[in-house]
C-alpha cells in the first residue's frame, strides 16, 4: 500500500496528543499508478478493495511520462468519453460520508472546457469537484439532502494546459456542524469566498472520477491522484499535501514541530509556493 498522511493534532496548552481526530480521517486514495486497463485500485485505510474503480465508456490511458507524485497519471479523453467509477453501495467508505468531507486531486485539463474530476452525488446529496470552462475556476457542489449549493473558486485559478502545463492541486472542503461551510482551494491556498451549506448528506450515485453522472461534463485531460478524507483538513494541511505531491510522496518531506521550518522537495512544491504551513501541527506521517 502507498504511504498515506495522517495528521495528528495536539492540545494547544498541554501538548498532549488527542485521540484520532475524526475531522481528518483518511478514507481512500487512488494514485493512478496501477497498470492501464480495466481497473485502478483504491488504497483504503482498511486495505479493502471495495472502492476499486472500473473503467466506463472507454479505457483510460496510463501516462508514464507526465505525473506528479509517483510513476504515472491517467489520461481521460472526452471523445471516449472515458471515466472510472465504484458503486456507491460497495464504496460506502466514500459515498456514505456524512457531516464533513474533504476531496483533493492533482489534475490538469487539456482544453478550456468544464470537466468533473470527482462526483458522488445523486440529487441533493454528496459532493462534486469540477473545473469550469472560460473563467477557469474550480467549483464545489455540496448537497445536504434538501438542497445543493455550488461554491465558486477564484477566476483564472485553474488554467488549462497551454496556459499552465503543470498539474494543479484542487480541493473541496465541506464542513458541517456549527460551521456549515464549503471552501474551495487551489494549489494549497483558499480560492474564492466560502459558501454556506449544512452537513453533507451521503451520496447515492456511484463514486466517479473524471465523469459526471450525466456524462455531459467529462474530464478532458489527466488525473494523477484523487484522495478523500472523512471530515475537514485545514488550509495548512492541504498546503502540506499540495507541496509534497500527495500522500504517496511523504518520504520526500520533512515536517517539523509547529514554528519550525518546513522542507518540501516533492515534484509539485514549486506550484504550491503561495500556500502557508504556518498553522500546521504535524508529526511524522503514519504509513500503514
Amino acid at each position: 500500500m502507498q504511504g498515506v498522511t495522517t495528521f495528528v493534532r495536539e492540545e494547544a496548552a498541554g501538548g498532549l496528543s488527542e485521540p484520532p481526530d475524526e475531522t481528518s480521517s483518511f478514507v481512500a486514495v487512488w494514485d493512478m499508478e496501477e497498470a492501464s486497463g480495466t481497473r485502478a485500485n483504491a488504497a483504503t485505510a482498511s486495505g479493502g478493495t471495495d472502492c476499486d474503480l472500473v473503467t466506463i465508456n472507454g479505457t483510460p490511458v496510463q501516462d508514464t511520462s507526465d505525473f506528479i507524485e509517483g510513476s504515472a497519471s491517467v489520461e481521460l479523453q472526452v471523445s471516449g468519453p472515458d471515466g472510472m467509477e465504484a458503486a456507491a453501495a460497495t464504496c460506502d467508505e466514500v459515498a456514505g460520508i456524512t457531516g464533513s468531507m474533504t476531496v483533493f486531486t492533482f489534475a490538469r485539463i487539456a482544453s478550456d472546457t468544464s470537466g468533473v474530476v470527482f462526483n458522488t452525488r445523486g440529487g441533493n446529496d454528496g459532493m462534486v469537484l469540477q473545473r469550469t470552462g472560460s473563467s477557469d475556476y474550480a467549483i464545489c457542489k455540496v448537497g445536504d439532502g434538501s438542497d445543493r449549493v455550488t461554491c465558486v473558486g477564484a477566476t483564472n485559478g485553474w488554467e488549462e494546459v497551454g496556459v499552465d502545463p503543470a498539474f494543479q492541486f484542487a480541493a473541496c472542503v465541506a464542513e458541517g456542524g456549527a460551521t456549515d461551510e464549503i471552501r474551495v482551494y487551489m494549489n494549497g491556498a483558499a480560492s474564492g469566498s466560502p459558501c454556506t451549506q449544512q452537513d453533507i448528506a451521503a451520496g447515492t450515485d456511484p463514486v466517479q472520477i473524471g465523469r459526471s453522472s450525466s456524462g455531459t461534463t467529462d474530464w478532458d485531460g489527466e488525473i494523477d491522484m484523487m484522495g478523500v478524507y472523512d471530515g475537514v483538513l485545514s488550509e495548512a494541511e492541504l498546503c502540506y499535501l499540495c507541496s509534497s505531491g500527495g500522500p504517496a510522496n511523504d518520504a520526500s518531506m520533512t515536517c517539523l514541530a509547529q514554528g519550525s521550518s518546513f522542507d518540501a522537495v516533492g515534484l509539485n512544491a514549486s506550484n504550491c509556493g503561495s500556500c502557508s504551513l504556518a498553522a500546521i501541527d504535524c508529526q511524522d506521517p503514519i504509513t500503514p
